[in-house]
């Protein structure tokens, strides 16, 4: 009899597991929902470490990851574990599929380089280009940290192709910074961006409110001289119009 109450009660509690009152807690206070992922490997960071967390401490079973996986992944990477999305069982395949296709480490950080590679060399007057640049850079530089790639803070030609799209000002501002470090690596060149960004941030001056008054006072500028000539050409045209007239009730009367 115990035996027989065994197997009835094993394949249940498999079904459906008790949680902790921490798992509870975290049931409550975390979205089910998980980011959008469609292959892109810049989205892989976001949407790993969101499943990965949201599982742990919440607990989810394969059933509720398949319906969240279900709900979250589009385009390509839904194509590459349709299959797997079909079957609670499968679940941990799809995550290792996902991990081999858009989650190598060296494909999510030379994707970000390609980014910073597309983006224009900041120019000597425009301090908003520099920051973009730089936040670029952190961000770079952050995924490069969060991926285990250590190897990449050696720094090297990745280093010097940073280095390379600054403004020669800046250069010379970075070789200088040089001078003080006994051994300049891509972790040393992010901690000297950071401190270059929030002083460039300073110089940059947001004049989009003014931009759009301006632009609104051309318009009306613009609606204010069409007025004027359209009005100019109907009195001319009613001019033309009484001339005609005129001329003709005098020839009428001759």
């Amino acid at each position: 009899m115990e035996d027989y109450l065994a197997s009835v009660d094993q394949p249940y509690s498999a079904s459906f597991p008790l949680f902790n009152q921490s798992q509870v807690s975290a049931r409550k206070c975390t979205s089910r929902e998980l980011p959008v992922f469609s292959g892109d490997p810049k989205e892989w960071m976001a949407f790993i470490s969101n499943y990965e967390h949201s599982t742990a401490i919440c607990g989810y079973t394969n059933d509720e990851n398949m319906l969240r996986l279900q709900a979250c992944l589009k385009g390509k990477a839904r194509e590459a574990v349709a299959s797997c999305l079909l079957y609670p069982d499968s679940i941990p395949e799809a995550i290792e599929i996902l991990k081999e296709c858009y989650g190598r480490p060296e494909l999510v950080v030379n994707t970000l380089m390609a980014d910073i590679r597309r983006l224009p060399s900041p120019k000597d007057d425009r301090f908003d280009a520099l920051v973009d640049y730089g936040v670029a850079v952190r961000n770079f530089c952050a995924s490069v940290t969060g991926s285990g790639l250590h190897s990449y803070f050696d720094g090297g030609p990745l280093l010097e192709e940073l280095v390379d799209k600054l403004p020669p000002y800046v250069r010379l501002n970075w070789y200088y910074y040089q001078n003080r470090c006994s051994h300049t690596t891509l972790e040393v060149f992010n901690e000297w961006m950071k401190e270059l960004v929030g002083a460039a941030s300073r110089g940059v001056k947001h004049t989009g409110g003014r931009r759009k008054v301006k632009h609104e006072n051309s318009i009306r500028q613009y609606d204010r001289k069409s007025y004027d000539r359209s009005s100019s050409k109907r009195s001319i045209r009613r001019s033309d119009r009484s001339n005609s007239a005129t001329t003709t009730d005098h020839r009428r009367q001759y």
